[in-house]
């Protein structure tokens, strides 16, 4: 056993090192190198305990039991537990999960008729993930991030362009000048007729051995 002590209150969890290790290449050197952590304790004093807890639930029963979409009120929490799972995965290269959540992070945005829910205000009825929470993938993810280009892709054909003539929403975004030139190239890609690449859940997906899942 393995355990894990997570957060700034160091919370324990303990989790099977085989079981970790099999779905994370990072864990295998955390926990098999000439490190402390290989003494059989780790510390993720910079991760938050929930999304450890997702993760764990992950690693044992193969599901992720985040808010449920039948309530819209729910949109907000369920798109930021993602968010940050998706992240937590990307950190710690465990492939499958981020590909499992890339699944739920779709079914989040879908309407029951296929088409995709658009984000055009606060007060439309429709769902509106706030700023902070591209500014918040922007920090923590690199160039070239699969979660980087599902958000881009959401925001550039489903966003709504009203929302982009919004002045406050370019000066909440000001700290995160990549988001707006990535936005940028999107939208010459829909000015171009190129096809929405949320069309094909594929384009989100990274490779991974079936030997990597739990």
């Amino acid at each position: 056993m393995v355990t894990l002590e997570v957060g700034h209150e160091g919370d324990k969890f303990h989790v099977h090192k085989s079981l970790i290790c099999h779905v994370s290449p990072f864990f295998v050197a955390a926990l098999n190198g000439p490190f402390k952590e290989s003494s059989g304790s780790m510390e993720l004093g910079e991760d938050e305990v929930d999304t450890i807890e997702h993760l764990i639930q992950w690693l044992y029963g193969g599901e992720i039991d985040i808010a449920p979409l039948a309530d819209p009120q729910c949109f907000e929490s369920r798109y930021t537990k993602l968010t940050r799972l998706y992240i937590l995965a990307d950190k710690y290269d465990i492939v499958s999960l981020k590909n499992d959540v890339m699944h739920l992070l779709f079914a989040t945005i879908k309407q029951p008729d296929g088409t995709f829910r658009r984000l055009l205000g606060a007060n439309s009825g429709r769902v509106r993930p706030s700023t902070d929470k591209i500014i918040y993938v922007y920090a923590n993810t690199v160039r070239g991030s699969l979660l980087r280009k599902f958000l881009i892709s959401y925001w550039a054909w489903h966003r709504g362009l009203s929302a982009l003539e919004d002045e406050e929403t370019w000066d909440k975004l000001e700290p995160c000048p990549e988001f707006a030139f990535e936005m940028a190239r999107a939208l010459a890609s829909l000015a171009n007729g190129r096809p929405d690449p949320l069309l094909d859940i594929t384009n989100f997906f990274e490779p991974t051995p079936d030997s990597a899942k739990p």
